[in-house]
């Protein structure tokens, strides 16, 4: 039953009637109201996981309670106002009805269509399974680090919507809802700076349209999330710069649950946070220590518990892969990263452009005495950089229009907006890229990475297109517009038409439609354990193998899932006593054995398909 599911956005739209403020608006008003829940949702998880309580009745007892209240409080409010649709042209009624039909249409395939990105399939679904069974998020024993290590907001977001709907198309919604809330905080900003409607629907129109944002709008990553919660930072930072003193509250609290949405945002937070001192130094003077007392109590109350788990697990508070950061901050090596970065978002499908692009940027790396696939700043189980066809999947896509209008409008607003508010925004954006690319090694995935860096650049461009003539603005518009169909229509993993459109596929089909292959090879897998009447079954896994479709597969019999043979970190959480009834293995090491021993038991090999293998207890004798 999925009718507890509403108590979430029932919950959201009483309390954005309590928020309303004419002098925040639609925005400010919107941006409170996922700052609000929020950190309402990683309170009640920490806290339910604290008594091993996280399931459903204590959810919905926790959401009824938060909805109440809102009730109650705004029974006594008289509302002095609300939400008006302004007037607007003809050519912004056009701008307004394509970002409708966008919004429609992926909204749309985000409820019909199954999850299968693959690192969902691998530790974003995957752990958020785990903490259902487990009934609390506290690390376990796990083949997949990620699995426990990385920041939760959007995983805590899925695990509510799960318990409360148990319907997992409804997961991507959280990244559709945080695409949503990304384009009315571009909207807010460019309000903030006092722009018209004009450059405002200009700047959401151009957040609609981008093809990384397109694809990951229908899926389960965190990528969205993550760029919506760096847009509700620079909001208010920018409505403290502008005298709020009440915003520095809101800021603070954004930046505390930014850093708890994806570890990039650690990255992207540095250049802001200069400039947001300076601000709140400016309107608070020696009383600047309330809103520096507040911001590290926040920081601590979300993300203590989760660095807590990481430091006593792997002796760091982040808990993040080493292998992933530079093992050189060489300003020649630098910059190779940076035009490996670059270069991967101007990907076309012209082979013979993408060639010469290829080869110039290893040119400049030769240049600068940089080898190529230099180790020390590239990802070893990356493929080595060259810029590929133009791909309509959410690991691999650039964003070719939008960073051309991006070097365009730094040009513009270097010359003519210099004072201009954008060209800080302008400032810290660039900051950011020159920072991901100092501190972590390139990688191919790298572009999905880069989508808050590109969402939040494009108030700057906004207001660097008002500078233009206003048919070829609209033109350039258009012809973004209409360049982002074929993501829209033909995205790899969720396509909307053809014969692989998720409206003419079952569910196992489409969790399998980025490795089809392990189609057949789960089935046999969960027929075995079916067969086999397994209840407890064992995970001797890779660190990146699938896993969240058996867990679907085999819902209807819920054995208990526990990771085995765990030769990481995590290992400590592994309890000898549990002795699985069956153990499913992809490692290579273990496929090819005919036996294996686990917990002091013996099990023989009864399945292989060569890459995944299913072992049963040897009987006793």
């Amino acid at each position: 039953m999925f009718l507890p599911v509403l108590l979430i956005p029932l919950a959201a739209w009483v309390w954005s009637r309590l928020l309303i403020s004419r002098a925040d608006g639609m925005a400010g008003t919107w941006s409170r109201t996922l700052i609000l829940l929020s950190g309402w949702m990683v309170c009640i998880t920490e806290g339910l996981s604290a008594g091993y309580a996280l399931e459903q009745q204590w959810l919905m007892v926790a959401w009824v309670a938060f909805l109440l209240t809102g009730i109650l409080l705004l029974k006594d409010r008289t509302l002095l106002w609300t939400f008006t649709l302004p007037a607007i042209g003809k050519q912004e009624r056009w701008f307004a009805g394509w970002i409708l039909l966008v919004l429609m249409l992926t909204g749309v395939l985000a409820c019909v269509a199954y999850p299968n990105n693959w690192d969902s399939m691998t530790y974003h679904l995957t752990r958020v399974e785990h903490w259902m069974q487990r009934q609390t998020v506290i690390h376990y024993a796990t083949n997949n680090v990620r699995q426990v290590s990385q920041p939760p907001l959007a995983e805590y977001w899925i695990l509510h919507i799960l318990s409360l709907g148990g319907i997992d198309r409804l997961a991507n919604l959280v990244q559709w809802t945080a695409w949503l809330i990304s384009m009315i905080s571009i909207w807010g900003i460019l309000g903030v700076w006092g722009m018209s409607r004009k450059v405002q629907w200009s700047g959401v129109l151009l957040a609609a349209a981008l093809p990384m944002a397109i694809l990951q709008s229908t899926s389960t990553q965190n990528d969205l999330l993550a760029a919506a919660m760096m847009l509700q930072s620079v909001y208010w930072a920018f409505r403290v710069r502008n005298g709020n003193r009440q915003a520095v509250w809101w800021m603070l609290t954004a930046f505390s649950l930014a850093v708890f949405t994806k570890g990039s945002n650690y990255i992207y937070l540095l250049p802001v946070l200069p400039f947001a001192a300076i601000w709140v130094l400016r309107q608070f003077g020696w009383s600047c220590w309330k809103p520096a007392l507040f911001g590290l109590a926040v920081l601590l109350v979300f993300n203590g518990p989760h660095w807590v788990r990481n430091h006593d697990t792997f002796g760091r508070w982040t808990g993040s892969d080493k292998t992933l950061v530079n093992d050189s901050h060489d300003p020649n090596q630098m910059l190779a990263v940076f035009l490996q970065n670059l270069a991967m978002e101007c990907q076309t499908p012209i082979s013979g452009w993408n060639r010469a692009l290829t080869n110039a940027v290893m040119e400049i790396e030769k240049g600068t005495g940089v080898l190529p696939g230099e180790p020390t700043i590239n990802w070893a189980p990356s493929p080595s950089f060259s810029v590929g066809m133009s791909s309509l999947h959410e690991d691999y896509t650039g964003n070719l229009l939008m960073v051309i209008l991006s070097i365009v409008s730094l040009f513009i607003l270097a010359g003519r907006y210099r004072k201009h508010p954008a060209v800080i925004l302008a400032l810290m954006v660039v900051s950011m890229a020159v920072l991901f690319s100092l501190l972590l090694k390139w990688q191919v995935w790298h572009n999905r990475l880069h989508l808050p860096m590109l969402l939040l650049f494009i108030p700057a461009v906004a207001v660097a297109l008002q500078y233009l003539y206003q048919h070829v603005r609209t033109g350039i518009l258009i012809v973004v517009a209409a360049a982002s169909i074929p993501w829209l229509v033909f995205n790899q993993s969720r396509p909307m038409v053809g014969k692989e459109s998720v409206f003419r596929h079952y569910d196992y089909y489409q969790y399998f439609f980025n490795q089809p292959e392990l189609l057949r090879t789960f089935l046999q897998l969960a027929a075995v354990a079916d067969r086999n009447q397994v209840e407890k079954l064992g995970w001797a896994t890779s660190g990146d193998a699938w896993e969240y479709p058996m867990w679907r597969i085999l819902q209807d019999q819920e054995p208990e899932m526990r990771h085995v043979l765990v030769g990481n970190e995590t290992r400590v959480f592994e309890r000898s006593a549990w002795q699985p009834e069956g153990i499913v293995s992809n490692r290579a090491g273990l496929v090819a054995l005919p036996r294996l021993q686990c917990h002091g038991r013996n099990y023989y090999r009864t399945y292989t398909d060569g890459q995944w293998a299913f072992f049963l207890p040897e009987p006793n004798l």
